[in-house]
């Protein structure tokens, strides 16, 4: 069940994989077992992404700068950075999700500590719960209405 904050409270276990909860897995196809798994662009959390919809996102970030240009070095870079950096993970027996070390130390998520997990749309995000704790209580809903 959701806390009150929209997530899912869950613990990363000593190998550093993370058990998807059964709402999120039910939402993947059934015979996915491979998703990407990559850093968010400001290192706030990690992102999870079946791998098509990684592709998709990715070309995304590049809509509000006319799209991706291959004869632009910034975009050649960059596009490049993100791909390297969205690991392909395959979901193990029991439906645990490996993160690497890196993107557990850029993602500030520690071994045996407590997550938040929530369906965000196109992906899945896994924050450090003090992290969203924090990140969750600063964000001022009433300035969305006029």
């Amino acid at each position: 069940m959701a806390d009150e904050s929209g997530g899912f409270r869950r613990r990363l276990d000593a190998k550093g994989r993370l058990s998807l909860p059964s709402y999120i897995r039910n939402t993947l196809p059934e015979d996915l077992k491979t998703l990407r798994v990559t850093v968010s662009p400001k290192g706030n959390c990690v992102y999870i992404f079946e791998p098509k919809k990684f592709e998709t996102w990715i070309e995304s970030l590049f809509e509000r700068d006319g799209g991706y240009s291959s004869s632009k070095a910034e975009h050649v870079n960059a596009r490049t950075v993100l791909f390297a950096q969205g690991l392909y993970v395959e979901l193990d027996k029991s439906n645990r999700l490996g993160i690497s070390p890196v993107q557990r130390e850029k993602a500030g998520l520690e071994i045996e500590s407590d997550v938040v997990v929530f369906d965000a749309a196109d992906h899945i995000e896994v924050w450090d719960a003090k992290r969203w704790d924090e990140f969750y209580n600063s964000v001022n809903l009433a300035n969305l209405i006029v």
